[in-house]
């Protein structure tokens, strides 16, 4: 899980295999990372906020040799952690200029960056990579590499009783906890925000609630927190502890109390981008299961799926016998096993797996 106890500046594990393009030097890495991040060097503390800065309008990116490949982009926001006892390191946020649907992202340090832009409505994207010789590099990637479709959906319902069993097997009772305050981890070096304001009509005052269970919410929070409890990493819902901890150990999530399906992108830990977004499940416990697949996702996990004499599976079924489902899998499979269900992140260790990453590594 690339080490979550080392800082969140990981290589970029591709689901698909992109098509060979003629890549361009963009520039030295110094030089890209100064360009990005101005304040380094300035001695203006851990954090310079540049919060709707655009680099005095519009910043060209580079992205291929073709001059009509070469975009604009408005930053819309960008920070830099350049404290004494860590390397610096920025993160930056944007769109392309005069054109809709659009996505920028670069993080990472003056030694390695990484990053992607992505017009959806052309079906393009491209991806900036450090090389072994200090540059920086794009190259044009399928889409659906920076922005991989997630093909799973809730079933129809198993029994109410199957359902009610896995949640007092697997998570306490909700008892009027505040949910705008919840930490599976306080002090871990890592931090994940489930970020709920978008449930609120008053951004995290928890007032005026609109069409909202807090019980669902709070068996999210428990699945997903018991997900990632062998890792230094502290789920919360706390905007205050997410702001204070370094934008290189951060993990955002968000969530939307409306119909959709959810999805992530690879490789967005480290920023202050959404990385996943998931919507609303049947229950808080399934919901909890989406966002552990997700957040994989963000971690750069690809989809666990295995061989059968009916073919392959781009999302596998587990193993029925002992009732156990890989997270990066078909953890809907899990539903009707009721409390029996077991989920787990996987290195492919069951038959006709198709992929053998460690997710734990």
């Amino acid at each position: 899980m690339a080490h979550l106890t080392a800082a969140f500046c990981v290589a970029f594990a591709t689901h698909a295999s992109a098509t060979p393009t003629a890549g361009r030097i963009v520039g030295g890495v110094k030089d890209v990372f100064n360009k990005f991040s101005p304040t380094f060097g300035t001695g203006q503390g851990r954090k310079a906020s540049t919060q709707g800065w655009t680099f005095g309008g519009w910043t060209p990116i580079v992205a291929m040799d073709a001059p009509e490949d070469e975009y604009d982009v408005e930053l819309s926001d960008s920070e830099v952690d350049n404290s004494v006892d860590t390397e610096p390191y920025m993160a930056a946020n944007g769109r392309v200029r005069g054109r809709d649907n659009t996505d920028f992202m670069m993080k990472g340090t003056d030694a390695s960056l990484y990053g992607w832009l992505t017009l959806e409505d052309e079906g393009r994207a491209f991806e900036y990579t450090t090389d072994a010789d200090g540059n920086v590099q794009v190259d044009e990637v399928p889409l659906d590499k920076v922005k991989p479709p997630c093909g799973l959906e809730e079933p129809e319902a198993p029994s109410r009783e199957a359902e009610e069993q896995a949640l007092e097997v697997h998570e306490e009772a909700y008892r009027g906890q505040d949910l705008r305050y919840l930490q599976s981890q306080p002090g871990a070096r890592a931090v994940l925000l489930l970020d709920i304001d978008v449930y609120f009509r008053n951004k995290r005052t928890g007032d005026a609630v609109v069409r909202y269970d807090k019980r669902h919410f709070f068996e999210n929070w428990q699945a997903t927190a018991a997900g990632f409890s062998m890792f230094n990493l502290n789920v919360v819902t706390d905007h205050a502890v997410y702001d204070r901890t370094p934008i290189r150990n951060r993990v955002l999530a968000c969530f939307y109390d409306q119909e959709g399906r959810s999805h992530a992108y690879p490789n967005s830990i480290g920023s202050n981008r959404c990385g996943s977004f998931n919507y609303r499940q049947r229950t808080g416990y399934g919901l909890g299961r989406t966002t552990l697949h997700e957040v994989g996702h963000q971690f750069s996990l690809r989809h666990d799926g295995d061989v059968t004499s009916s073919g392959r599976r781009e999302y596998s079924n587990g193993l029925s016998a002992f009732r156990y489902v890989p997270i990066m899998g078909n953890f809907w499979r899990g539903n009707s096993w009721g409390s029996q269900a077991l989920y787990q992140w996987s290195k492919g260790e069951y038959n006709g797996a198709t992929n053998r990453e460690d997710d734990l590594s």
